[in-house]
């Protein structure tokens, strides 16, 4: 008696409806593991992957919109920042060629910065606006935070230096004249040389701690 291959045997199982039936639970079982296996594949895939929206805030809040916002308000900083720091250190370089000259001499040349307010002052207030802005912009996130209040300080403390003893000794020259100038000019020299001296000293230090600011923040964000 011949033996059926393999292949008759399938052939006879697939014809025979009660090997079906028999058959039927456990291809459905098979089937039913083979989908619970690839569920849980994709599923293991996909929590090795965290999702942009479990995310920690502190990681998503400089995105795009708010870092480019940033980047305006720093480049704007730096650039009033260096208009503020320039003539500042003029005053700085020429005091030691004004410190040696003469009572008419000195009386003359302070006519060399006549108007420089109307320019130089809303300069000066807009860099202190500007980084008290960039101050609570930065709050929470260090050392941009620390540095812009370092910088915001320095201008505080140039306004304070100019009234204090620039803007008195300016009204003061504004009402002498060459042929009469007072025994104690020299002390009004003085106060205003030095008053500027200190406020370049500021202004440089204001401008390195928002240029260190806004490298940091860019090599932190690129």
């Amino acid at each position: 008696m011949a033996i059926p291959s393999s292949s008759t045997r399938r052939r006879q199982a697939r014809s025979d409806p009660v090997s079906r039936q028999q058959r039927a639970p456990v291809i459905s079982r098979q089937r039913a593991k083979a989908r619970e296996f690839t569920a849980n594949r994709a599923e293991a895939e996909g929590a090795s992957q965290p999702r942009k929206r479990d995310l920690p805030l502190a990681a998503s809040s400089y995105e795009q919109p708010h870092f480019t916002a940033m980047r305006v308000l720093r480049f704007i900083g730096l650039i009033l920042a260096v208009l503020t720091f320039a003539p500042a250190f003029g005053h700085l370089a020429e005091m030691p060629n004004k410190m040696a000259l003469g009572g008419q001499a000195w009386y003359a040349a302070q006519f060399l910065y006549r108007d420089w307010g109307a320019f130089l002052g809303p300069i000066e207030a807009g860099t202190l606006v500007v980084s008290a802005w960039l101050l609570w912009r930065a709050r929470g996130r260090q050392p941009a935070f620390t540095l812009t209040a370092i910088a915001v300080a320095c201008y505080i403390g140039m306004q304070i230096c100019f009234w204090l003893f620039n803007a008195p000794v300016n009204a003061a020259v504004a009402s002498w004249t060459a042929s009469a100038l007072p025994p104690d000019w020299a002390e009004y020299r003085a106060r205003w040389e030095w008053s500027h001296s200190v406020r370049a000293v500021l202004a440089f230090v204001a401008l390195v701690c928002l240029l260190r600011a806004a490298l940091g923040e860019a090599e932190g964000n690129a």
